[in-house]
């Protein structure tokens, strides 16, 4: 009656900054990679254009200008094999209960079984049927509706045997 319901997922990550950084027996967030990254790409940067400046003055600056970029998108290329991307994938798997309500429909619901008082007739108090039905209806219990919140409902009848007719109650269907 558990049917689990498997799916699975993919998300795009950088395992360097997802993965924690070990220093001395501590983990640390790898975020921290960064710290190190953009100021060694940074210099990397600078480096490259200090060299390309002094180098236009040779080969001109259409030349200097387009090595200058090639070189500059090799280091984000390799910043970005450093950062590890990966498409990382999971199953996620989901198993439901479900909750049987069986209601009682025999004679024996029309029973009354309080004592009766003086203030309180016997003909005057509830049969078993209307303290269910109290149950059922009470807004302020919400018996069925807490139920199904987290688990679809399937309600039979029975009497002398059981109605093989049920009825789902499911997302909010009460």
């Amino acid at each position: 009656m558990n049917d689990p319901t498997t799916t699975q997922q993919t998300e795009f990550i950088w395992r360097r900054l997802a993965d924690a950084l070990h220093l001395g027996g501590r983990e640390i967030d790898g975020h921290y990679w960064l710290l190190v990254l953009i100021p060694v790409l940074l210099l990397g940067f600078a480096y490259a254009i200090w060299q390309y400046v002094r180098d236009s003055r040779s080969v001109g600056w259409a030349w200097a200008s387009l090595m200058c970029s090639l070189r500059l998108i090799v280091y984000l290329v390799l910043a970005a094999v450093f950062l590890l991307p990966a498409m990382q994938s999971w199953d996620e798997t989901k198993a439901q209960s479900k909750v049987v309500v069986l209601f009682d429909v025999s004679g024996s619901m029309g029973h009354r079984d309080d004592i009766p008082t003086e203030a309180t007739p016997a003909d005057k108090l509830p049969t078993r049927q209307d303290k269910v039905l109290n149950l059922l209806s009470d807004d302020k219990l919400a018996f069925l509706k807490r139920l199904q919140d987290k688990n679809p409902i399937f309600a039979y009848r029975f009497g002398g045997n059981l109605d093989e007719d049920y009825v789902v109650f499911d997302n909010g269907l009460v």
